[in-house]
């Protein structure tokens, strides 16, 4: 086996996830092997309705694609910028905050997820030590202690130091290594829906908070809407019956006042989820992003901690194979990774349930406590600006 049928670091999963930490590592001069199983739509028409899975990229995660020089070529037209969130129940416990209170002009930009990964697919060419394996699956994996010898469903097999399972909160490199999962179901879906508003928006993200669930609108271009309905998956499962003008009356009643008249035209659907694994890391592997961790999509945190998670392991990667180009996929090299990144994407994911868990229980005295909270966090630049930064991953520690 010559040392140049070896990777550094095989990849499995190209979302924009796999594919950011793939890309990072590519420019420290690691060899790469990407390996993602499903066909990708790397075709963006400009007159399609937008993608129905649209991203919240804060500005921490701006950084990072502007670093791996992913960002300056995705279309600013498509880029819709954010400097405002809202939340309320009653209008007189709306909880705003703004991204000029941290002396920022924007919290970050909207974005479809497919215009994001076609940017980063695109650029693979012009990285000569990153391979793609496409469309291609995993079948088995094994660990000699030295190098992983991976073997995909065309029978080929990829050999190398490192392994990263990048494949989502499926992920078949969590299962075929053993690592395991703790979490439930909420019982509650999310309907995302494309729709086009009548009303200019600003660049505000708002929700609204319902007995059944949140309801919440991401401003995209062009006066495009994505819209979010959240509600127990039974009340989910009837309204997806529904042919889509009768749906579209129900969107605008709800959506209506803020919106005005709205012409709907993708819709989709996902169950909720909340999972954390027990382990991040393996001997020789690691789980970035969805992998590792999963929760209620209601702040839409999700990709920005699995770039947090990417660009984490990767400064740890390249720091140690700078230090010692022996030991840099050592599990002591590892740990620093899992150490440095589990406690946070817990707290996050802690903070999120309890939100959820506050907001979804109709008793009439907790309503008037957490309206009560509310009222007191709007009014507190302190707090909100101790919140917000840690939403957009810049509060130091």
């Amino acid at each position: 086996m010559n040392k140049s049928d070896i990777y550094d670091v095989i990849v499995i999963g190209g979302g924009v996830i796999g594919s950011s930490f793939a890309l990072y590592l590519s420019q420290s001069n690691f060899r790469i092997a990407l390996v993602e199983k499903n066909i990708q739509k790397l075709v963006v028409s400009k007159n399609n309705p937008p993608d129905l899975k649209v991203l919240a990229i804060n500005c921490n995660s701006i950084n990072f694609l502007t670093e791996i020089n992913i960002w300056p070529f995705i279309d600013e037209f498509y880029c819709t910028p954010y400097c405002q969130l809202e939340t309320w129940e009653y209008q007189v416990a709306k909880v705003t905050f703004n991204s000029n209170s941290i002396y920022l002009s924007k919290m970050g930009f909207i974005v479809e997820y497919q215009r994001l990964q076609t940017a980063m697919w695109q650029s693979f060419d012009k990285h000569e030590n990153l391979t793609l394996y496409y469309p291609f699956s995993i079948i088995s994996i094994k660990y000699n202690g030295v190098y992983w010898q991976i073997e995909l469903n065309d029978n080929r097999i990829i050999i190398g130091r490192l392994l990263i399972g990048a494949d989502g909160m499926n992920s078949s490199v969590r299962k075929l290594s053993g690592i395991s999962i703790s979490g439930w179901e909420y019982g509650q879906s999310c309907m995302l829906l494309s729709a086009r508003a009548e009303k200019k928006q600003s660049n505000t993200i708002w929700q609204i908070i319902t007995p059944c669930g949140l309801k919440g609108c991401l401003p995209l271009y062009d006066n495009w809407v994505s819209l979010m309905w959240y509600d127990t998956t039974e009340r989910i499962h009837q309204l997806k019956k529904l042919p889509l003008l009768v749906l579209e009356k129900k969107i605008r009643n709800v959506f209506m006042p803020k919106l005005g008249n709205i012409k709907l035209y993708n819709v989709g659907y996902s169950h909720l989820f909340c999972q954390h694994v027990h382990e991040y890391i393996r001997p020789g592997l690691a789980l970035i992003g969805d992998a590792a961790h999963c929760m209620h999509s209601l702040a839409g945190q999700g990709v920005n901690l699995g770039f947090k998670d990417a660009v984490m392991l990767a400064r740890i990667l390249i720091d140690a194979r700078n230090k010692d180009n022996r030991y840099w996929d050592k599990i002591e090299v590892l740990q620093c990774y899992q150490h440095k990144r589990r406690y946070d994407n817990l707290l996050m994911q802690i903070g999120i349930h309890a939100f959820y868990l506050i907001f979804i229980n109709n008793n009439i005295f907790l309503k008037v406590i957490r309206n009560i909270g509310c009222i007191f966090i709007n009014n507190s630049n302190f707090f909100k600006k101790k919140i917000l930064k840690y939403a957009l991953g810049i509060l130091k520690k």
